[in-house]
């Protein structure tokens, strides 16, 4: 009986020991890049890798940080006060752009044929640039003058401005599409300031109905759906030419140009119930020829979880949290002393420690933060982040947040209500 207890204590023993020895992470030395746009090397920036020395990037952009423990996150600064933070890397060469486009041109010329009381929308469409310009109508007929501000994400880029105009009948509902036209294709370099790009517009006619159907769960109110055209090819770059607005109630019958391979784009916009501020946004698209076209909001708002709105004692090592839908990626804009973009997997962040770069989140410092959570195709992740040429880090967020969508692919985006906390 002794040595069977003795056997048995054994035995348990050696399960506990097995069950104490965890499996280490995966380790992987990080050879990453820093873009001041797709292209352009950013050397002299510094980058941390919690955990490790902070690294600064060589004249090529480049830094190495040896046996980082996978996954991992990156810390980069962006300015004095300014971070952008990537979290739950797996990627041994991540490649970092900045979080808003810092190159562009001006683009102006003349709408050439453009009638009197009538609506028109000029947008640039690229690989690697994109701008817009609303012209209200106007009494006299004649040609009209665009600007595009341009903002590219390479130092050139290859392009076309396109031009669309349209009636509207006396409820300020889309009537008829009167006239399209486009530039030859154009060179831009970064800090130009082109003129003369004109564009002469054809006879548009032919034109018919779209049915439109939008829902969306009981947690938002539908405001309503934006309607545009998109003429370029899928593989370009453009804010769609913002055509009419369907209030509720729905179906809603909105109007289609013929413009051959264009495709329609639908946005549907809503807010918390009760409320007239976007909470989030969704899009689909369709071919202009379809006879009808119906969107869903697909996800519940993401709503904050800790700390509580209001709390104190707050920084560094904290642990801002918020509830989240699968498969969608994470944007946290953090705004006091400090700025701070993060994204992640996960529906949770810790404060970094940001001493390495010699900064801090002040004293009693008061604090907003909010996130975005993305339903962007193929972008379930911070690695797939890096390797998107559509991400919001490659500097198009600002697009989306506009409403000006930029990819016909469908996808959404939705906020969480901002809370404050204030530091210790």
């Amino acid at each position: 009986m002794y040595r069977m207890a003795l056997s048995a204590a054994v035995f348990l023993l050696l399960l506990a020991g097995c069950a104490a020895k965890k499996t280490p992470p995966p380790l992987a030395d990080i050879h990453g890049t820093v873009l001041l746009d797709r292209t352009t090397p950013y050397p002299g920036a510094r980058v941390l890798i919690e955990g490790h020395p902070l690294a600064t990037t060589d004249a090529d952009g480049k830094f190495t940080v040896t046996d980082v423990e996978l996954p991992y996150r990156t810390v980069i600064e962006m300015g004095s006060t300014s971070f952008i933070v990537y979290d739950g890397l797996t990627t041994a060469l991540p490649t970092f752009g900045p979080p808003f486009a810092v190159r562009g041109a001006l683009l102006k010329g003349e709408v050439q044929g453009a009638a009197g009381g009538r609506d028109l929308a000029v947008s640039l469409a690229s690989p690697a640039a994109l701008g817009y310009d609303d012209l209200p109508p106007t009494i006299d007929p004649g040609p009209r003058l665009y600007s595009i501000d341009a903002k590219m994400l390479t130092p050139s880029a290859t392009g076309r401005v396109y031009a669309l105009e349209w009636t509207r009948d006396a409820s300020g509902k889309v009537d008829a599409f009167t006239g399209y036209g486009t530039t030859a294709e154009l060179l831009l370099a970064d800090g130009d300031h082109l003129t003369g790009l004109d564009i002469t517009l054809d006879p548009l006619p032919a034109a018919h109905d779209l049915q439109v159907s939008a829902s969306a769960p009981s947690d938002y109110d539908v405001l309503g759906v934006i309607t545009g055209v998109r003429p370029w090819p899928e593989d370009q770059l453009g804010l769609s030419l913002l055509t009419g607005f369907a209030p509720p109630p729905f179906p809603a019958t909105v109007r289609a140009p013929h413009i051959p391979g264009a495709r329609m784009m639908l946005e549907l916009f809503v807010a918390e119930p009760g409320g007239s501020d976007i909470a989030g946004i969704s899009w689909t698209s369709v071919p202009v020829i379809a006879p009808s076209a119906s969107l869903t909001f697909p996800v519940p708002r993401p709503q904050p979880l800790g700390p509580a709105d209001g709390a104190t004692g707050v920084g560094a090592g904290g642990e801002l949290s918020w509830t989240t839908s699968a498969g969608s990626l994470s944007m946290l804009q953090l705004t006091g002393d400090v700025m701070i973009f993060a994204y992640t997997n996960e529906p949770r962040f810790t404060l970094p420690d940001l001493s390495a770069f010699g900064a801090d989140y002040g004293s009693a410092a008061v604090y907003t933060w909010k996130v975005y959570e993305f339903g962007l195709e193929g972008l379930t992740s911070t690695d797939a982040l890096l390797e998107s040429r559509e991400a919001p880090q490659s500097g198009l967020l600002y697009a989306l947040l506009a409403g000006k969508i930029f990819n016909e692919r469908g996808g959404y985006f939705v906020t969480t209500p901002e809370r404050t906390f204030t530091t210790p």
